[in-house]
């Protein structure tokens, strides 16, 4: 049994927040007076949101308290939004059996920003360290280091003394954080906006490892699904999809992966609603069927909101060899785009750090676009304002 688990939005703090994950099981060591070496704490990379190993959903099911950090976009994150109610549930299990509440889900506010009113549902009060811009600060300067010592000590105690009070129910067979619902979708809705403007449709047109077999000899970048596709391999092993969620919660868009083959629809109704696609092409893919006839909808006559990035990883010598062909395929593929230079279409990506730039990039160019031309929603006179939504806590 672990006393505690560490739920977060993977991005650039990673360094610190690994640094505070072992700082703090440290000193829940020293509480327990335990040997060095003992495990006490399990921390959720969350490489993939749909990737539940059995270990994650082991931990997550036994751990005594659930340590969330809290940051702008830990809202937009579907996996973390699944974390909290698959933990939730047991305290609301825990609390019918005895009839007693446990403090057992503990948010940190790691970063400063605006958070929602609603982030302290009822019985997960905000851990709040004493600098206003949160504990990622207090690690990196010198002069709060002792600060910092303090509240990981002060952390510490409450996980032990909770874990001491409370004894929380494991979770029940059947709960399974891959069909969890996310408690945090009622609040995404506020950032979402009337216009859309801040919700992404992430679409990876690539094939699976099984399918990339006839077409190259090295199928290191790909997996069991479309949607595994990591171009950026070994220097960035994380699936291109998970990497682009992720760029697109650090700008607060909220951001979802949709299989190219449901996509048809969507690139009209995404235009209907201020919505923005973004479309990440295996050159590989571009100019073979049937994925040309399903990129076809995408290249647009007018100045559209779908955003189309073409990775071609320096480290990828089989595809770099044969760039001056793949080139043909994409440019092929996307001819009105091409014809128009449109600053959407952003091809020969070489590394991860190109592709973060160039999807800000298009994800500001996409929502000026939607600013400028896009739908304009209005409520109508005289009705009522809508009720504040309610994060639903444990």
């Amino acid at each position: 049994m672990r006393h505690f688990f560490l739920s977060y939005s993977p991005g650039s703090d990673d360094l610190y927040v690994a640094r505070f994950f072992a700082d703090l099981s440290a000193a829940v060591r020293r509480e327990l007076d335990v040997e060095s070496t003992r495990a006490v704490g399990f921390l959720d990379t969350g490489d993939a949101s749909d990737h539940w190993p059995s270990e994650v959903r082991n931990e997550l099911a036994m751990c005594q308290t659930l340590i969330v950090l809290y940051t702008p976009r830990l809202f937009l994150d579907d996996r973390c939004g699944r974390v909290w109610t698959v933990f939730g549930d047991r305290l609301r299990q825990y609390t019918h059996a005895t009839g007693r509440r446990a403090p057992a889900l503990i948010p940190v506010a790691w970063s400063g920003g605006d958070l929602p009113e609603e982030a302290d549902p009822d019985g997960a009060a905000t851990f709040h360290p004493p600098s206003a811009d949160g504990v990622r600060v207090m690690i990196r300067l010198h002069s709060q280091q002792a600060a910092y010592r303090d509240l990981v000590a002060s952390l510490a105690r409450r996980i032990v003394e909770t874990a001491r009070l409370h004894r929380i129910p494991p979770a029940p067979p059947e709960a399974d954080p891959r069909t969890a619902r996310n408690a945090f979708e009622s609040w995404r809705g506020r950032l979402d906006g009337a216009d859309g403007s801040h919700r992404v449709h992430i679409v990876v047109a690539a094939g699976t490892r099984e399918q990339m077999s006839v077409v190259r000899r090295d199928l290191e970048f790909y997996g069991e699904r479309q949607e595994d596709w990591a171009p950026y391999h070994p220097a960035a092993p994380q699936p291109l999809a998970r990497r682009a969620s992720r760029v697109a919660a650090e700008r607060l868009f909220a951001s979802e992966v949709v299989p190219i083959a449901a996509i048809g629809e969507r690139v009209a109704r995404a235009r209907e609603r201020n919505e923005i696609i973004v479309l990440l092409v295996d050159a590989w893919l571009a100019d073979v069927e049937p994925f040309r006839t399903a990129l076809a909808p995408f290249d647009q006559v007018d100045e559209s909101t779908v955003a189309i990035l073409v990775p071609v990883s320096r480290d990828d010598a089989e595809t770099t060899g044969h760039w001056s062909t793949l080139r043909v395929g994409v440019l092929n593929a996307f001819p009105r785009c091409a014809r128009r230079r449109d600053p959407l279409l952003h091809t020969e990506i070489e590394t991860a750090a190109g592709f973060d730039d160039d999807l800000v990039v298009a994800l500001v160019e996409a929502q000026s676009r939607i600013f400028a031309k896009g739908r304009v929603f209005r409520r109508p006179p005289g009705g009522p304002a809508s009720a504040r939504p309610i994060l639903e806590g444990p």
